[in-house]
Protein backbone atom coordinates (compact mmCIF):
# COMPACT_ATOMS: atom_id res chain seq x y z
CA UNK A 1 0.00 0.00 0.00
CA UNK A 2 2.76 2.60 1.19
CA UNK A 3 4.24 1.59 -2.48
CA UNK A 4 1.48 2.16 -4.48
CA UNK A 5 0.31 5.37 -2.31
CA UNK A 6 4.67 6.71 -3.42
CA UNK A 7 3.82 5.77 -6.90
CA UNK A 8 0.52 7.78 -7.36
CA UNK A 9 2.20 10.84 -5.41
CA UNK A 10 5.17 10.88 -7.83
CA UNK A 11 2.57 10.72 -10.47
CA UNK A 12 0.63 13.59 -9.40
CA UNK A 13 3.96 16.10 -8.75
CA UNK A 14 4.92 15.00 -12.09
CA UNK A 15 1.67 15.99 -13.81
CA UNK A 16 1.47 19.36 -12.07
CA UNK A 17 5.44 20.53 -12.84
CA UNK A 18 4.03 19.46 -16.49
CA UNK A 19 1.54 21.45 -16.28
CA UNK A 20 3.12 24.60 -14.80
CA UNK A 21 5.19 24.58 -18.01
CA UNK A 22 5.55 27.94 -19.49
CA UNK A 23 4.51 28.38 -22.89
CA UNK A 24 5.70 30.52 -25.39
CA UNK A 25 3.70 32.38 -28.52
CA UNK A 26 3.59 35.23 -30.97
CA UNK A 27 0.55 37.13 -32.20
CA UNK A 28 1.26 39.83 -35.07
CA UNK A 29 -0.97 42.25 -36.51
CA UNK A 30 -4.79 42.73 -35.26
CA UNK A 31 -5.68 39.68 -37.15
CA UNK A 32 -4.02 37.41 -34.82
CA UNK A 33 -5.85 38.92 -31.89
CA UNK A 34 -9.16 39.21 -33.31
CA UNK A 35 -9.34 34.82 -33.93
CA UNK A 36 -9.16 35.32 -29.69
CA UNK A 37 -11.07 36.10 -27.33
CA UNK A 38 -10.93 40.37 -26.90
CA UNK A 39 -13.83 40.50 -24.48
CA UNK A 40 -13.10 44.09 -22.54
CA UNK A 41 -10.68 45.05 -24.79
CA UNK A 42 -9.58 46.95 -28.19
CA UNK A 43 -6.80 45.94 -30.77
CA UNK A 44 -6.13 48.82 -33.41
CA UNK A 45 -4.10 47.87 -36.88
CA UNK A 46 -0.93 47.69 -35.52
CA UNK A 47 -1.82 45.09 -32.59
CA UNK A 48 -1.42 47.38 -29.56
CA UNK A 49 -4.22 46.44 -27.01
CA UNK A 50 -6.05 48.40 -24.72
CA UNK A 51 -8.64 48.28 -22.75
CA UNK A 52 -11.93 48.67 -24.23
CA UNK A 53 -15.07 50.96 -22.87
CA UNK A 54 -17.29 49.37 -20.85
CA UNK A 55 -20.31 47.03 -23.29
CA UNK A 56 -23.39 46.22 -21.30
CA UNK A 57 -25.71 43.75 -23.51
CA UNK A 58 -29.21 44.62 -23.55
CA UNK A 59 -30.94 41.69 -25.50
CA UNK A 60 -29.21 38.21 -27.39
CA UNK A 61 -31.80 37.59 -29.65
CA UNK A 62 -32.46 34.36 -31.00
CA UNK A 63 -32.30 35.53 -34.78
CA UNK A 64 -29.63 37.99 -35.47
CA UNK A 65 -30.86 41.18 -36.51
CA UNK A 66 -30.48 45.13 -35.66
CA UNK A 67 -32.54 48.15 -35.13
CA UNK A 68 -31.11 51.80 -35.54
CA UNK A 69 -32.44 54.97 -34.59
CA UNK A 70 -31.25 58.53 -35.83
CA UNK A 71 -32.49 61.70 -35.65
CA UNK A 72 -30.71 65.35 -36.42
CA UNK A 73 -31.82 68.86 -36.70
CA UNK A 74 -29.88 71.87 -38.06
CA UNK A 75 -30.47 75.50 -38.78
CA UNK A 76 -29.22 76.51 -42.56
CA UNK A 77 -28.68 80.09 -43.23
CA UNK A 78 -29.89 81.37 -46.92
CA UNK A 79 -27.66 80.58 -49.69
CA UNK A 80 -26.96 81.36 -53.73
CA UNK A 81 -26.46 80.02 -56.71
CA UNK A 82 -27.46 76.85 -57.71
CA UNK A 83 -29.15 75.27 -54.93
CA UNK A 84 -30.09 78.94 -53.18
CA UNK A 85 -32.96 79.34 -50.50
CA UNK A 86 -33.65 81.49 -48.07
CA UNK A 87 -32.54 80.48 -43.94
CA UNK A 88 -34.45 77.27 -42.88
CA UNK A 89 -34.56 74.79 -40.28
CA UNK A 90 -34.40 71.27 -41.27
CA UNK A 91 -35.20 67.69 -39.05
CA UNK A 92 -34.76 64.36 -39.61
CA UNK A 93 -35.53 61.06 -38.16
CA UNK A 94 -34.55 57.35 -39.62
CA UNK A 95 -35.68 53.91 -38.25
CA UNK A 96 -33.61 51.15 -39.80
CA UNK A 97 -33.47 47.64 -39.20
CA UNK A 98 -31.27 44.66 -40.61
CA UNK A 99 -32.26 40.91 -39.88
CA UNK A 100 -30.36 37.85 -40.94
CA UNK A 101 -32.25 35.82 -43.65
CA UNK A 102 -29.90 32.47 -44.93
CA UNK A 103 -27.07 33.80 -46.88
CA UNK A 104 -28.35 37.48 -47.05
CA UNK A 105 -30.26 40.03 -45.38
CA UNK A 106 -33.90 41.35 -45.10
CA UNK A 107 -33.31 45.84 -44.40
CA UNK A 108 -35.53 48.24 -44.10
CA UNK A 109 -36.16 51.76 -43.27
CA UNK A 110 -38.50 54.84 -42.77
CA UNK A 111 -36.92 58.11 -42.51
CA UNK A 112 -38.96 61.05 -42.13
CA UNK A 113 -37.24 64.70 -42.96
CA UNK A 114 -38.65 68.25 -42.87
CA UNK A 115 -37.72 71.65 -43.77
CA UNK A 116 -39.10 74.65 -42.26
CA UNK A 117 -38.50 77.80 -44.07
CA UNK A 118 -37.60 81.12 -41.63
CA UNK A 119 -39.48 83.31 -43.43
CA UNK A 120 -42.75 81.15 -43.34
CA UNK A 121 -42.66 79.27 -40.59
CA UNK A 122 -44.92 76.28 -42.33
CA UNK A 123 -42.83 72.64 -42.32
CA UNK A 124 -42.39 70.89 -45.49
CA UNK A 125 -42.39 67.19 -45.13
CA UNK A 126 -40.85 63.96 -46.75
CA UNK A 127 -41.27 60.41 -45.81
CA UNK A 128 -39.47 57.83 -47.76
CA UNK A 129 -40.11 54.20 -47.02
CA UNK A 130 -37.45 51.20 -48.66
CA UNK A 131 -37.03 47.44 -48.00
CA UNK A 132 -34.55 45.37 -49.66
CA UNK A 133 -34.46 41.41 -49.59
CA UNK A 134 -31.98 39.16 -50.43
CA UNK A 135 -33.29 36.10 -52.05
CA UNK A 136 -30.38 33.96 -51.73
CA UNK A 137 -26.27 35.53 -52.35
CA UNK A 138 -27.00 36.18 -56.36
CA UNK A 139 -30.55 37.54 -55.49
CA UNK A 140 -32.08 40.71 -54.32
CA UNK A 141 -35.77 42.29 -54.76
CA UNK A 142 -36.41 46.08 -53.52
CA UNK A 143 -39.19 48.38 -53.37
CA UNK A 144 -39.55 52.01 -52.39
CA UNK A 145 -42.10 54.61 -51.45
CA UNK A 146 -41.54 58.17 -51.08
CA UNK A 147 -43.49 61.11 -50.66
CA UNK A 148 -42.10 64.96 -50.68
CA UNK A 149 -43.94 68.64 -50.26
CA UNK A 150 -41.94 71.06 -51.91
CA UNK A 151 -42.46 74.58 -52.92
CA UNK A 152 -42.90 75.47 -56.89
CA UNK A 153 -40.16 78.05 -56.38
CA UNK A 154 -37.76 75.04 -55.18
CA UNK A 155 -38.84 72.97 -58.39
CA UNK A 156 -38.79 75.90 -60.76
CA UNK A 157 -42.38 75.84 -62.02
CA UNK A 158 -44.02 78.82 -62.92
CA UNK A 159 -47.43 79.42 -64.00
CA UNK A 160 -50.86 78.89 -61.82
CA UNK A 161 -49.79 76.13 -59.48
CA UNK A 162 -50.00 76.44 -55.35
CA UNK A 163 -46.95 78.05 -53.74
CA UNK A 164 -46.83 74.04 -51.94
CA UNK A 165 -47.00 70.96 -53.75
CA UNK A 166 -47.14 67.05 -52.95
CA UNK A 167 -45.66 64.37 -55.25
CA UNK A 168 -44.77 60.86 -54.86
CA UNK A 169 -43.25 58.35 -56.23
CA UNK A 170 -43.65 54.31 -55.95
CA UNK A 171 -40.97 51.71 -57.25
CA UNK A 172 -39.70 47.86 -57.61
CA UNK A 173 -36.99 46.33 -58.83
CA UNK A 174 -34.60 43.42 -58.73
CA UNK A 175 -30.71 42.70 -58.89
CA UNK A 176 -28.74 39.93 -59.99
CA UNK A 177 -24.76 39.78 -58.85
CA UNK A 178 -23.16 38.61 -62.47
CA UNK A 179 -19.30 38.93 -61.41
CA UNK A 180 -17.19 38.32 -58.23
CA UNK A 181 -13.50 39.73 -58.96
CA UNK A 182 -10.61 40.00 -56.43
CA UNK A 183 -13.43 40.22 -53.85
CA UNK A 184 -15.63 42.74 -56.08
CA UNK A 185 -18.87 42.05 -56.79
CA UNK A 186 -20.73 43.23 -59.78
CA UNK A 187 -24.75 43.88 -59.63
CA UNK A 188 -27.13 44.24 -62.72
CA UNK A 189 -30.28 45.86 -61.86
CA UNK A 190 -33.87 47.02 -63.37
CA UNK A 191 -36.29 49.45 -61.52
CA UNK A 192 -39.12 50.46 -62.93
CA UNK A 193 -41.28 53.40 -60.70
CA UNK A 194 -44.48 55.67 -61.38
CA UNK A 195 -44.78 59.19 -59.89
CA UNK A 196 -47.80 60.22 -58.12
CA UNK A 197 -48.59 63.64 -59.19
CA UNK A 198 -51.32 66.46 -58.66
CA UNK A 199 -53.52 67.52 -61.69
CA UNK A 200 -52.16 70.71 -61.73
CA UNK A 201 -48.55 69.74 -62.92
CA UNK A 202 -49.97 67.21 -65.60
CA UNK A 203 -49.46 70.26 -67.66
CA UNK A 204 -46.06 69.84 -67.26
CA UNK A 205 -45.16 66.22 -67.30
CA UNK A 206 -47.92 65.07 -69.73
CA UNK A 207 -49.50 62.57 -67.10
CA UNK A 208 -50.59 62.30 -63.39
CA UNK A 209 -48.80 59.28 -63.27
CA UNK A 210 -45.49 59.23 -65.31
CA UNK A 211 -43.70 55.73 -65.66
CA UNK A 212 -39.90 55.58 -65.02
CA UNK A 213 -37.59 52.41 -66.33
CA UNK A 214 -33.87 52.10 -65.46
CA UNK A 215 -31.13 49.50 -66.26
CA UNK A 216 -27.95 49.92 -64.43
CA UNK A 217 -24.24 47.79 -63.58
CA UNK A 218 -23.27 48.21 -59.84
CA UNK A 219 -19.51 47.36 -58.18
CA UNK A 220 -19.66 46.56 -54.85
CA UNK A 221 -16.78 46.27 -52.54
CA UNK A 222 -15.85 43.21 -50.47
CA UNK A 223 -18.38 42.88 -47.49
CA UNK A 224 -16.77 44.29 -43.99
CA UNK A 225 -16.09 41.25 -41.43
Amino acid sequence: MRLLAGVAAVLCLSAAAFAAQPQFWQLEGARDFLEGDTDGLSVDSDGRVRLAPAIRPLHDPEAPFVWSLAASGAYLPATQGTHAHGSLRRFGFALMNVAQRGEGAWSTALIWGANVPTATGKALHSVLFETNLDLDSKNTIFGRAEYSARTAEELDLVGSIDDEIAVGRVGVGVARRVAVISGLTGWLGLRGSVALLPGQLEVFYGSRSPLGFTAYLQVRPPRTP
